[in-house]
């Protein structure tokens, strides 16, 4: 079962499922083919927690999340402004899980 731990160093929420992450992959393949493009790693050392992956429109012009149920964010022209979002809906979702 997934669960949300908050690393105690690093004070970031961090979501693991112990495996990796074959439908968000496919998820994102589909989006790919559809003309945008994956850019987690443009956050440097920073991450999207896992579950979720950080995308660029084919326009090259907005940033938004995926989650792995196939869940999207709206866009937003600023990456660490999706990247927040991300972080506060696996913090919301893990309240929902709780309760």
């Amino acid at each position: 079962m997934a669960r949300i731990t908050v690393c105690e160093r690093c004070r970031s929420a961090h979501w693991s499922s112990g495996e990796e992450n074959e439908l968000l992959d496919a998820i994102v393949t589909d989006f790919e083919v559809s003309g945008s493009h994956r850019v987690d790693r443009s956050l440097g050392i920073q991450k999207m927690p896992d579950g979720y992956a950080l995308m660029l429109d084919g326009d090259e012009m907005y940033f938004y999340w995926l989650r792995e149920d196939g869940a999207q964010s709206e866009i937003h022209w600023n990456k660490w402004a999706v990247r927040r979002g991300a972080m506060l809906d696996l913090f919301r979702r893990g309240e929902h899980a709780q309760a």
